[in-house]
């Protein structure tokens, strides 16, 4: 009731007061530190093996199934991907992992 009260009574100085907790609060709003896009680094592990002169399903079937069941029976693995590419005569198989 007080509050009620001193805000008919003098609505001036209620003005006052709320126009002075807005500016505060605007103030304390452009002080506050907030990143948009904070640094994370999600933990991804890359292997690159360069076979040359074999075709990318020799090497797939002679290195990289091999090298995905290893790297899945690792303890926080969730996901294994794998990349084929064929360039300038040679193979190049990606296996990537992320842990969490």
């Amino acid at each position: 009731m007080f509050l009620s009260n001193f805000s008919v009574k003098k609505p001036i100085a209620t003005l006052v007061l709320v126009i002075g907790m807005m500016a505060m609060g605007l103030l304390a709003l452009h002080r506050l530190r907030v990143n948009q896009s904070p640094d994370v680094q999600i933990p991804v592990l890359v292997v690159n093996i360069p076979y040359p002169g074999a075709s990318p399903e020799t090497s797939e079937r002679e290195l990289v199934d091999r090298l995905e069941k290893q790297m899945q029976s690792i303890t926080g693995v969730t996901e294994a991907m794998r990349m084929r590419t064929r360039a300038a005569r040679r193979s190049c198989c990606s296996s990537t992992s992320s842990a969490t």
